[in-house]
């Protein structure tokens, strides 16, 4: 059970469009980015802290789910939400799972969090050895690369034995982003390892102009930290890294070190998208879009900069269950499915087409590269691709 906050109300007269204006307006005023994809506006209030707006038939929800970021973020959320209700002519309702909205003591709203934490906690304790956590992770995004013995956080692998010995209050120091009603040093160093978890891209920083600003947000924010307080612990090889790949000159120089053991960054290995009923096993710098009209996901090879030739291509497609397999088995790492492909040679690239198997469901798979040792690279991305289950073996916490 997560926390969150969630409001609704009927649209009426108002159009969706003109709400969502009001919300534009509003986070121009407030410094918020406002995304707006039709049917969805987003309101971002840093990198883990969203306020999602929907419309559906005549009607108009937000939702935060503030155990992604933290108490700071449910209190700034709530904030917003009281505001957007006093401005607006929607007769809105407003409820909040955390009951913060009738008490107004941030203190009480902590100890929920640290309750909701505990709770995590005593789970993860009592599984077994080889379950899969995720806490405070949106896995709608996508899905880290597992490790042995560790939770996937916002903030980088948390180890079984960090969470054992550790309570609730010092565990959301190393797993919410943001704490404390203010928006002070560790918000900021905080938000920027979490950007740098989930969306750093290294080498792969100039890719393209989405990465290319959150590489910059990640420096910038790293920098905000270090300007309000000088001894707080910075990971300066990633940060260095970053500045050195985007050509700029470094700001911090003499930081305290944040353990770097291992390195940052859930991107340096494979992820894992789901898609449909599928989990799309990936190359977790690749480039990720989705074609609507052809139903499809699509993962292009990293490349260093805009102007850099392709080197492969994947695209994955729900389609009707083939009655024939094709002529190559694929032996498939997960139980209950079943593996095929073929090799076709054109002019100037080489495709593999694959079809996995779930029951009655079928999922193509399109490889297409130009340099014959790429081949190795798709088959076992391949081999990797996974059924999503009702019951998924991962938890989300």
């Amino acid at each position: 059970m997560e926390i969150e906050l969630l409001m609704e109300g009927a649209l009426g007269k108002l159009e969706p469009e003109s709400f969502t204006k009001q919300l534009r307006e509003l986070g121009e005023k407030e410094q918020i980015k406002v995304e707006d994809y039709g049917d969805l506006v987003q309101l971002h209030l840093c990198p883990n802290g969203i306020i999602s707006c929907v419309y559906e038939k005549g009607f108009v929800s937000l939702t935060a789910i503030t155990s992604y970021a933290g108490a700071g973020f449910h209190h700034a959320a709530l904030r917003l939400m009281q505001k957007i209700q006093e401005e607006s002519e929607i007769d809105f309702s407003l409820q909040d799972s955390s009951n913060y909205l009738t008490h107004q003591d941030f203190e009480l709203l902590e100890a929920h969090f640290y309750e909701w934490l505990e709770e995590m906690r005593e789970q993860i304790i009592g599984a077994a050895f080889d379950a899969q956590f995720m806490i405070a992770w949106d896995h709608q995004s996508y899905e880290p690369q597992p490790k042995e013995a560790h939770v996937i956080t916002p903030l980088g692998y948390l180890s079984y034995d960090e969470i054992a010995m550790n309570e609730a209050p010092e565990l959301a120091q190393r797993v919410f982003v943001w704490n404390q009603i203010e928006k002070d040093a560790s918000f900021y160093r905080n938000t920027a390892l979490a950007l740098l978890w989930k969306e750093g891209y290294f080498t792969y920083a100039n890719m393209n102009e989405t990465t290319k600003q959150i590489a910059h947000e990640i420096v910038d924010r790293f920098e905000i930290a270090y300007e309000k307080d000088a001894q707080i612990a910075i990971p300066m090889h990633a940060y260095s890294e970053l500045c050195q790949v985007l050509g700029r000159t470094p700001q911090i120089r003499l930081a305290h070190k944040l353990d770097e053991t291992t390195a940052f960054g859930y991107r340096r290995h494979h992820v894992y998208y789901p898609f449909h009923n599928w989990r799309i096993a990936a190359i977790g710098t690749c480039e990720k879009q989705e074609d609507a009209f052809s139903d499809a996901l699509i993962l292009i090879g990293p490349y260093e900069s805009e102007n850099a030739p392709w080197s492969w291509m994947m695209k994955a497609t729900p389609v009707p269950l083939r009655k024939a397999a094709f002529e190559h088995a694929l032996v498939m790492d997960a139980e209950g499915l079943q593996g095929s492909y073929r090799l076709i040679k054109e002019v100037d690239h080489q495709v593999l087409d694959a079809q996995i198997v779930h029951d009655e469901e079928a999922l193509q798979v399109q490889f297409i590269y130009q340099e014959a040792a790429l081949l190795e690279t798709a088959l076992a991305l391949l081999k990797k691709m996974t059924y999503i289950k009702e019951e998924t073996p991962k938890t989300q916490a």
